[in-house]
């Protein structure tokens, strides 16, 4: 995780500086400066070997992760990290600007974590059924797909295609 995050060291400045939107490659030294890196993204405090796995998981933080998630916004700002074992750990990044400016940065082939048994599912056991992974695909393969399918799915009448079925 902490690789893909260094990727997007650029467009994410902690210090409240407003997001320049990357018109230009000069803009990218700029944001640069201005951003902290990956391990100065605050987290609450947690405990060795287990990290923030015991705060996230107990009940009363699951049953209302709302507040649960509004406190760690006010307590540690807009973007934070809940540190997990063994380097997985989770980035909230709560502004929509930020977020715009991150999948502005991700390039024509993104990679959309949680996607992957997805995808090798619909490749193996049901590759039958299935003549590729579609939307669950990554890379080439995700955007090909999405070029394909993306001007129909975007009309409303296309949608109004479906509504009786749901």
């Amino acid at each position: 995780m902490k690789s893909v995050l260094a990727a997007y060291r650029v467009a994410l400045p902690l210090r409240g500086a407003p997001v320049r939107s990357q018109s230009t490659a000069a803009a990218i030294p700029i944001q640069y400066e201005e951003a902290k890196s990956y391990e100065e993204i605050p987290s609450p405090r947690g405990l060795p070997i287990i990290k923030n796995l015991w705060d996230f998981v107990k009940t009363e933080n699951q049953k209302n992760f709302s507040a649960y998630h509004k406190k760690l916004i006010k307590e540690l700002g807009t973007i934070y990290k809940i540190r997990m074992p063994m380097g997985q750990d989770l980035v909230f990044i709560n502004k929509p600007d930020d977020v715009r400016t991150l999948h502005s940065l991700d390039g024509a082939y993104p990679f959309s974590m949680g996607f992957e048994s997805f995808e090798k599912i619909r490749k193996g056991v049901l590759s039958d059924k299935y003549k590729t992974a579609g939307m669950m695909a990554q890379g080439k393969e995700w955007h090909e797909f999405r070029q394909l399918v993306q001007q129909d799915m975007m009309r409303p009448k296309s949608a109004m295609f479906y509504i009786d079925d749901i």
